[in-house]
């Protein structure tokens, strides 16, 4: 990706207004296609709280998106696509469900913690910087059902959040 010499300006005001190390989290996936890309966003708080007093988090999501506790909110400072992927160079690490942001860390070649929903295998769509967290149970993968996979929504419920928490633990040494 290209950016403007204003975009930089912008995100760069922005960072130095973060902490030093930050973690980027977008708990929000796009749902309009496929209801179970969703991880659970009780699980996102599990995450959050587990590690937020040793390492910030930024949330960057939609402002009209619910606001995890104990994160930076930047919901109002992105105003669009463009802004969120730039904003990724600067993290110390992005954690996220498959989807833009992920494509978007790979420009920076920025780590990133993703969780692939059950419908299909990572080895399609990840790249070298992406730690993947395959969500799947009882056999059940790559069933390419869009809309609404009750056996791939199982899954993502079901799944224990401790496997990013331990993740995130082991990238930052703590």
């Amino acid at each position: 990706m290209k950016f403007s010499d204003d975009e930089k300006k912008y995100i760069k005001n922005l960072v130095n207004n973060l902490p030093k190390k930050f973690i980027v989290i977008e708990p929000h996936a796009k749902t309009s296609w496929c209801e179970h890309k969703q991880y659970p966003l009780n699980k996102w708080q599990n995450i959050i709280n587990a590690i937020y007093k040793d390492i910030p988090f930024v949330q960057m999501s939609m402002p009209d998106k619910k606001v995890m506790d104990n994160v930076i909110n930047i919901a109002d400072d992105i105003k669009n696509f463009r802004q969120a992927s730039l904003l990724l160079k600067y993290t110390s690490l992005f954690i996220a469900t498959e989807g833009g942001f992920m494509h978007a860390s790979r420009s920076h070649n920025t780590k990133c913690i993703c969780f692939f929903t059950p419908m299909f295998d990572p080895i399609w769509t990840k790249y070298n910087n992406v730690d993947v967290i395959w969500v799947r149970e009882n056999g059940h993968f790559n069933c390419f059902n869009q809309g609404t996979c009750k056996k791939c929504l199982e899954a993502m419920n079901n799944h224990d959040e401790k496997v990013m928490i331990n993740k995130i633990k082991k990238h930052f040494k703590i």
